[in-house]
């Protein structure tokens, strides 16, 4: 069998191993040009072929990511095209219940909370995140991997792992595998583009709809737009306003201090948490519904999740509260920093905390992640929130005619932000892996 797998950068190389170790002759398209030197030679050893442009020959099978432009296919002809998301859930399975969380915001926090609340039974899961491959045995930790990408791809890798576990907490890019158990999908958000603007993020994230196999858990305001790709004997399950489950927060809050929750089922039950105040509460709301949701499903009483909840301290790099010489920081840094992230957590300071005056600090971890950034967006969102910003800086590796206005300014360091800020949000955009 001919098969020709595109892209390289992106989890190929994986792809291509597995076909190539099936007794494939196997075509790998380094299309982005990004795969250097190191990755052509492991290719080579492994007797793939390793090209820059696609053939214009014919394969049986062609596996490409969905935000893999079509252009790059051209002069190439096939039997039968499968998605990278596809191909991971046709070359790997696991004895275990799998749980996939896709999303434009909130997959790391949803992750972390559904690991978090299945471990309470003394389950092993393995969660998989943009923070890492960690593995819990009860109160146990042991982390298997810290720099790991959310490409379907190291699902594969996982596979090939041996590791023992009877639940997986899957985070995925841009949709599902087929492996999943349970498939939560936390939001479409503005469903941005992809493929070099050929496609949009729900193209991608639509094969969770798809593909899972047995209960699919989505926001209730996004009901009527994933149901109808929804296989007829699957169960959906909702959370968010009028969904089977909703959260809320007491308000006003004070950073530091406890935030009470209410979790309130459709079914008529209700309970109460107190959060510990060293993350911001209100930027997890929904992440706590769809955790809920899915322990639910699994058969977990409230009692059993309240008790977890009331022991989570955050996910690290998400909304992250603490006091440094007299100030209050809020720090997000995560691959996921954008626009829509910084509004929301500006929407969350001012609404849920009632902060007037807050300083805003915009940091890309390198040149090449700031360019990621749209600065334009960001201007809008200071703009909107004139009322309770106060500041608005731009660190690191800016550069002057970035700048398209006196929205933002440069600084140096944190210390360089208005001393009169109530609270500092310090956002970092890292790059993705």
């Amino acid at each position: 069998m001919k098969v020709l797998v595109m892209d390289a950068t992106h989890g190929g190389l994986t792809i291509a191993l597995e076909y190539r170790r099936k007794g494939a002759e196997v075509t790998l398209v380094d299309c982005y040009r990004t795969g250097g030197k190191d990755l052509e030679r492991k290719a080579a050893n492994a007797g793939i072929h390793f090209e820059n442009r696609t053939p214009e020959n014919f394969f049986d099978l062609v596996v490409a990511p969905i935000h893999c432009p079509d252009q790059f296919l051209e002069g190439a002809r096939w039997r039968r095209k499968i998605t990278t998301h596809e191909a991971v859930g046709k070359l790997c399975s696991f004895d275990a219940k799998i749980i996939e969380v896709t999303g434009t915001k909130g997959k790391t926090s949803t992750a972390h909370l559904i690991a978090d609340l299945l471990r309470a039974k003394k389950n092993r899961v393995l969660l998989l995140s943009s923070s890492g491959i960690v593995l819990y045995k009860g109160d146990e930790k042991k982390i298997i991997k810290e720099e790991v990408s959310i490409a379907p791809t190291s699902i594969l890798e996982i596979a090939r792992m041996g590791i023992e576990f009877d639940i997986g907490v899957f985070e995925v890019s841009l949709g599902g595998t087929g492996l999943a158990d349970i498939g939560v999908i936390t939001t479409i958000g503005d469903n941005y583009l992809i493929a070099r603007g050929t496609k949009r993020a729900f193209d991608g994230k639509v094969q969770m709809a798809r593909a899972a196999k047995r209960t699919l858990v989505i926001r209730e305001e996004e009901r009527d737009l994933w149901v109808p790709h929804v296989r007829n004997n699957i169960k959906i399950l909702t959370f968010g306003n009028g969904g089977d489950v909703e959260a809320t927060i007491d308000q006003p809050l004070r950073l530091g201090e406890t935030a009470r929750m209410k979790i309130i089922l459709k079914r008529g039950d209700c309970m109460s948490v107190d959060l510990p105040g060293n993350f911001v509460a209100p930027a997890y709301l929904s992440a706590f519904s769809a955790a809920v949701t899915v322990a639910l499903d699994f058969g977990y009483g409230l009692n059993e999740i309240k008790k977890s909840f009331e022991s989570f301290e955050g996910v690290p790099g998400r909304g992250e509260v603490k006091k440094e010489d007299d100030r209050w920081i809020i720090r997000d840094r995560n691959p996921g920093v954008s626009a829509g992230s910084v509004r929301y957590l500006v929407e969350s300071l001012k609404r849920y905390y009632r902060l007037k005056r807050i300083g805003v600090i915009i940091e890309p971890v390198s040149k090449r992640v700031c360019e990621k950034l749209d600065l334009g967006e960001l201007e809008k969102v200071i703009i909107d929130y004139q009322d309770c910003i106060n500041d608005a800086c731009l660190l690191g590796d800016f550069e002057c005619d970035m700048l398209q206005g006196d929205v933002f300014r440069m600084i140096g360091d944190i210390d360089e932000v208005n001393r009169d800020s109530e609270a500092i949000l310090w956002c970092t955009k890292e790059g993705f892996r």
